[in-house]
């Protein structure tokens, strides 16, 4: 058995649908409570931490509101340009993690920052592979996919900014291509980890639906659009699951707006949701499930069923790898 879980930034509890997103809902889904940082907003830097330690932000220590700058008096040139050229994005956040980002980048927090700490994290006990969690990372030299193309964007709104009367193409779509590019190559990573049998427990996270939450009405169906195309690339990913897999899907939070603190949420067989209630239960509940089903004393039976399960995953590896060559991160 393998214990995948998929988190999905700012996936929101009243925007899926299990008629529509059956691969977002799966057997059972409701919101979970999320810390709120000192601004009283929940915050993405702080809340992956959470989930994977079990811990509150105060006792984890990545408290820092660095990466998501709430002023929103500031005005400079980036601004001006996005509000002329894409009045539906949230023009504040867009300028703030796109434009203005550093190219050290926020959510950058090494995986030894725990064990020098002594903060026991989800993956300390478990053969586990973990793609792309913001605040922990395995490999600060490695250059990660949706970071490359978060950088792409970010380019494409400064040229705009040099060339402010140049006929462009269209933004918006050419912008929520690349977010649903980030998701689509986050989610194929996971495919090939579990197609390789290598590990108890694999964790991914994407934050393509995040970027395009922030739309106004007026582009409320990039938003629609966006649910359903993620609900197509998860069913994919379900259909590389064993019987005996287990899929959780977790959100740090939802949509938010001036009107609406968005929810973080979670989704997966029953009888372990109905046992998260807030993103601090996730560790806990994954350790139980962990210790209980996959260390089972037959380990012929488990070896035979990895055995099954290399032989019918052989054809489709080389399938996944090709569909990340063509992603161009291969």
């Amino acid at each position: 058995m393998t214990v995948v879980i998929l988190g999905i930034g700012s996936l929101d509890p009243d925007l899926v649908d299990p008629d529509r997103h059956p691969n977002l809902t799966l057997e059972s889904y409701h919101p979970i409570g999320t810390p709120n940082s000192a601004d009283k907003e929940p915050k993405t830097h702080e809340i992956w931490p959470s989930i994977i330690t079990g811990k509150q932000p105060q006792k984890h220590g990545i408290v820092s509101d660095d990466d998501l700058p709430s002023d929103s008096s500031r005005t400079s040139e980036p601004d001006i340009v996005l509000n002329r050229y894409l009045p539906n994005i949230l023009q504040t956040y867009i300028n703030n993690w796109l434009v203005t980002a550093e190219k050290s980048r926020p959510l950058q927090t090494p995986a030894s920052y725990y064990e020098n700490n002594d903060i026991p994290t989800l993956f300390d006990n478990h053969k586990s592979t973990t793609i792309g969690i913001p605040n922990y990372v395995t490999n600060p030299e490695e250059s990660d996919r949706e970071d490359q193309l978060r950088e792409q964007m970010r380019e494409t709104f400064l040229q705009k900014s040099d060339n402010p009367d140049e006929d462009q193409p269209s933004v918006p779509i050419d912008f929520y291509n690349q977010c649903l590019e980030m998701t689509l190559v986050r989610i194929t990573r996971m495919r090939r980890a579990v197609r390789s049998n290598n590990y108890e427990l694999i964790f991914g996270y994407t934050s393509g639906i995040d970027l395009i939450h922030y739309t106004k009405q007026s582009h409320m169906d990039y938003q629609q659009r966006s649910y359903n195309e993620i609900n197509e690339f998860v069913g994919q990913l379900r259909e590389d699951l064993d019987d005996d897999d287990v899929l959780v899907i977790v959100s740090d939070h939802g949509e938010q707006t001036d009107d609406k603190k968005g929810k973080a949420m979670i989704a997966g067989p029953t009888n372990i949701t109905e046992k998260i209630e807030h993103v601090t239960d996730i560790k806990g509940v994954v350790e139980q499930v962990l210790e209980s089903e996959y260390h089972q004393p037959d380990e012929q039976d488990r070896n035979q069923t990895n055995t099954d399960r290399n032989q019918t995953n052989t054809d489709g590896s080389d399938e996944v790898k090709q569909q990340l060559e063509d992603l161009g991160y291969l």
